[in-house]
């Protein structure tokens, strides 16, 4: 299969026209027509990430971040973004990105975040811009032994969190910067809402309004989706690795 090949079948699963118009997805890197000799998937495209694409063989990676988020006017050695293109350019490596419309995709980010934490009944949040989903927890579940949930399901160390004592039944989760869906979570009576990442007057504004808001950290929030974006690159090609990458983030 051509590069190009994988960049149509990826866009069934997530159309890159659902994509935010600020956003840049598909091939980022590389050349179309090249011929796929291997596909390593990950969630960035860092520099272990492009060493370990050439040690096994890859010639195009797949990632949720995009490679290029703004553009670039200048590719320079010793730059975070311009070792990488360096790097994927004297390899040989394409690497496709698939963002905001992977996170809007059904069965894609969100879907993804929502079955970890093993909701029921998932749907769309309103007004959460088709990113956001919606579902139930089996049982409720008092707010210390909701957290603890979350922390084992997102495989995460510890969460942030904006408290209220509550008891937790309807749950809203968004992959990534979605703290921004307190009020939307709000009117659509969830009692809590689990996101990637959270600014101060997102918590305030959670305390207000009375809602639990977890921040459950960007990497964990979002690498629930890698293994579901593997299988389905697996369905039209064999040869695919998921790179096993770890949260940039430490606690101290």
């Amino acid at each position: 299969m051509t590069v190009q090949e994988i960049v149509n079948h990826l866009a069934v699963f997530a159309p890159l026209e659902t994509a935010f118009p600020s956003d840049n997805v598909g091939l980022l890197v590389g050349d179309a027509r090249a011929e796929v000799t291997g596909i390593l998937t990950a969630l960035d495209c860092t520099a272990d990430v492009v060493r370990l694409a050439a040690e096994c063989g890859a010639n195009l990676i797949v990632t949720h971040h995009p490679v290029i988020y703004r553009p670039l006017s200048a590719v320079l050695a010793g730059t975070y973004d311009g070792d990488r293109v360096i790097a994927l350019n004297r390899a040989g490596v394409s690497v496709i990105s698939m963002h905001t419309n992977m996170d809007r995709a059904e069965g894609g980010v969100n879907t993804a975040m929502a079955e970890a934490l093993g909701l029921t009944n998932v749907a769309l949040l309103p007004d959460g811009e088709g990113l956001g989903r919606m579902g139930e927890l089996s049982l409720p579940m008092a707010e210390e032994a909701f957290l603890g949930h979350v922390k084992a399901c997102l495989q995460v160390e510890c969460v942030r969190y904006a408290k209220t004592g509550k008891t937790i039944r309807k749950v809203a989760v968004g992959g990534g910067s979605c703290g921004g869906y307190v009020s939307a979570a709000k009117a659509a009576g969830c009692d809590a809402l689990v996101v990637g990442e959270v600014k101060h007057a997102q918590f305030c504004e959670a305390l207000h309004l009375g809602i639990t808001l977890v921040d459950a950290t960007h990497y964990a929030s979002e690498n629930v989706v890698m293994p579901v974006l593997t299988a389905y690159l697996r369905e039209v090609y064999a040869n695919v690795k998921l790179a096993r990458t770890e949260n940039p983030v430490s606690f101290a």
